[in-house]
């Protein structure tokens, strides 16, 4: 397999990443920057010297969770650079694969209640599912459900 095949994004979540908490809120503090920032704005909102958000970000750019760009240069010397994270937003990929969900149970379904047809698909995508968990028998099935639910925040 080549070396360049890109990292699973799981890999890019934050809590996979091992970050210290000042990293996470640098981290943070970028997000609120959907088209990057300078590290001296970082430096700024967060309250703290420069070169104390340069060494966070450096440190980001080495776990892979920011990009480094040259800004437009705007006359003569070394061009700024913009920083741009490359971490999911978990709220933005939870709302994408619940809009996801619903457009395929809104596709399968067509209508208030499921036909037998739609009825038989919806349990099929129930089984692969449960089999692609790792979920065998319906005990384990419904410990594996019951585990994946709490991880995913529900009570």
């Amino acid at each position: 397999m080549p070396d360049s095949l890109p990292r699973p994004t799981t890999e890019l979540f934050p809590e996979a990443l091992n970050l210290s908490p000042k990293q996470r809120e640098v981290l943070a503090a970028l997000q609120r920057h959907p088209n990057g920032a300078k590290a001296g704005t970082v430096a700024e909102e967060l309250g703290m010297h420069v070169n104390t958000a340069r060494g966070h970000i450096d440190e980001l750019v080495n776990a892979g969770a920011i990009n480094v760009l040259s800004a437009p240069s705007k006359g003569r010397g070394r061009p700024s650079l913009i920083f741009q994270v490359r971490v999911p937003d978990n709220k933005t990929v939870a709302e994408e694969y619940i809009t996801l969900v619903e457009v395929l149970t809104t596709i399968l379904a067509g209508k208030e209640e499921l036909d037998d047809t739609a009825s038989a698909k919806a349990i099929e995508i129930g089984r692969r599912w449960a089999r692609a968990a790792g979920a065998e028998g319906p005990h384990r099935a419904l410990d594996t459900l019951f585990s994946t639910l709490r991880d995913m925040g529900f009570d």
